[in-house]
């Protein structure tokens, strides 16, 4: 399952992204001046500069479902729900199942 997206962590990455193109657009832009002007650990920085990927990104080819997978699983569940069907585990399991193929 994926995890919620925290709105500092989104707002971290989108200043990590900027820094990089910055960084690409002028090659004497520094990293260290780079990390100080757009407020973002110099080691995160690096890191991603030497092409490790964000925590967000870095497992999700591990997950069970993609994003809009579990999107449908969810929909499904909760028209079961609104329908008075509480879906029990192996139900759910089925409702896996049929999406993946």
């Amino acid at each position: 399952m994926t995890r919620p997206k925290n709105s500092e962590s989104v707002e971290t990455e989108a200043r990590i992204q900027k820094a990089i193109q910055a960084m690409k657009k002028d090659s004497k832009y520094k990293l260290c001046k780079a990390a100080r002007d757009f407020d973002v650990p110099r080691s995160t920085l690096q890191n991603r500069v030497n092409g490790k990927k964000a925590r967000s990104k870095a497992h999700e080819n591990t997950m069970n479902l993609t994003h809009h997978e579990e999107s449908e699983l969810v929909r499904w569940i909760t028209m079961l729900t609104i329908r008075g069907y509480a879906p029990r585990y192996r139900t759910v399991q089925e409702l896996v199942e049929l999406i993946r193929n």
